[in-house]
């Protein structure tokens, strides 16, 4: 199912690759990038989102097994205000905003997002230390290094939203950080 998280075997280095996840699955024979695809194949992206391979119905038993890899929570996206600072100025900005597999990340405008540039500014969520006060949440995580990041919402509602958010993908990121440790230590 879409939304899987799996390990596929890779033949080329004889091994099984554990960040894997079903992206896609189709229902009818299709043609993607050229190339014939099956019904019931599925899209599998893994090596930290960096490749994919179409896995076909006979090929699912030998190539894939199921992870105990913790799921991912949901995808947030939303146009917030920033706090920024200069010499002796503290204001809002408005930034686009992005919160995908434990990463919080923010660009100037939703545009420069959608194509691809890097964002000004992100962090992992590992060791998040957050409060929410009316609409606006700060919150601290190990990648800011004691600086603390604040972003204001439109409403109460919405800082409460994203403040759970922020506690459900740093859950994720503990949560994957002791899966594959205790994959190096048992095998």
């Amino acid at each position: 199912h879409t939304g899987d998280m799996v390990e596929i075997y890779s033949m080329k280095h004889q091994e099984w690759i554990l960040d894997a996840e079903v992206t896609e699955v189709v229902t009818e024979n299709v043609r993607v990038d050229g190339c014939d695809v099956r019904a019931g194949s599925m899209k599998v992206v893994y090596a930290n989102g960096t490749r994919c391979k179409w896995v076909s119905p006979q090929m699912i038993d030998d190539c894939l097994r199921p992870s105990s890899r913790p799921r991912l929570p949901e995808r947030m996206r939303a146009e917030l205000l920033k706090e920024t600072h200069s010499w002796f100025l503290t204001g809002w900005s408005p930034v686009y905003v992005e919160l995908n597999r434990g990463w919080l990340q923010w660009w100037d405008t939703k545009e420069k997002a959608q194509n691809n540039q890097p964002p000004v500014g992100s962090t992992y969520l590992l060791g998040l230390q957050q409060q929410c006060e009316g609409t606006v949440f700060k919150f601290r995580t190990h990648g800011t290094e004691g600086a603390v990041v604040v972003f204001q919402t439109g409403s109460e509602e919405e800082a409460a939203v994203w403040a759970n958010a922020l506690w459900l993908h740093a859950g994720y990121c503990e949560d994957t950080l002791e899966f594959f440790q205790a994959k190096q230590v048992g095998g």
